[in-house]
């Protein structure tokens, strides 16, 4: 079975899964993120990134990318996001179709952004996780250490929920 789980950053993706299945290996949980983070560390994609963007994204005290300056470029230029997905993209589908076409009883895919992909239509059963915008904004605050008008620029790059369709909608309180 293909589970698909989405929903804004911070409403509680990762725990809904955690409290389903906890540590199980039947399951495969495939959080989308953390496949981006390891494609933009390889080299050839760490090159073309800093080809489109300039060596100020990186890292002045490390050899990687500094993600929260690529998220302020990001987040608040669509095109600059689509030169990001143009770059990362292939590499981040190559890597999915992998996790996918592994034997597991269940394989959730997690990512804010999985209602826009291929996978979307793949999956047997599709979540999209809520939560009060109060609790929300304060959990991504503490997490991420962000203000509110960089959280209000990541916000704008969030697809609109409201357009797709789910199978259940689950409110985190």
């Amino acid at each position: 079975m293909l589970i698909g789980i989405t929903g804004k950053s911070g409403v509680g993706k990762n725990h809904f899964i955690d409290f389903l299945y906890g540590v199980n290996d039947e399951v495969n949980h495939v959080d989308i993120d953390l496949i981006g983070h390891a494609v933009v560390d390889k080299p050839h994609i760490m090159s073309e990134i800093i080809s489109a963007f300039g060596i100020e994204v990186l890292d002045p005290h490390t050899t990687k990318l500094n993600r929260k300056k690529i998220a302020e470029l990001v987040f608040t230029d669509r095109d600059k996001h689509k030169v990001l997905e143009e770059i990362t993209w292939k590499e981040m589908e190559i890597m999915i179709d992998l996790q996918v076409k592994k034997w597991y009883s269940v394989t959730i895919l997690n990512w804010i952004l999985l209602p826009k992909t291929k996978y979307w239509d793949m999956c047997d059963k599709t979540f999209l996780i809520t939560r009060k915008e109060n609790d929300r904004v304060k959990s991504i605050l503490a997490r991420d250490k962000i203000t509110m008008g960089q959280l209000a620029k990541r916000d704008s790059a969030s697809p609109d929920f409201s357009q797709f369709k789910y199978n259940f909608i689950l409110e985190n309180v």
